[in-house]
């Protein structure tokens, strides 16, 4: 993605939000271990989701809900 492109700075907060959140999934896999995988996808799931806006590709949106 350009520097020009007005979603530049949205583009860099999706890619440095998802491995300061997984410093969530500490706390989750202390109380159940069995919490610990199905909150990631939950994580990484909304991960994909601004990629649909930035790159205009439906398939991301695929991606997000499974």
């Amino acid at each position: 993605m350009s520097r020009d492109n007005s979603f530049h700075s949205l583009g860099m907060q999706v890619a440095f939000v998802l491995p300061f959140s997984m410093l969530l999934l500490v706390p989750a896999g202390h109380y159940d271990l069995n919490l610990f995988f199905p909150a990631l996808m939950v994580l990484l799931g909304a991960h994909y989701f601004p990629f649909a806006t930035l790159y205009g590709m439906r398939m991301f949106l695929f991606l997000g809900e499974f």
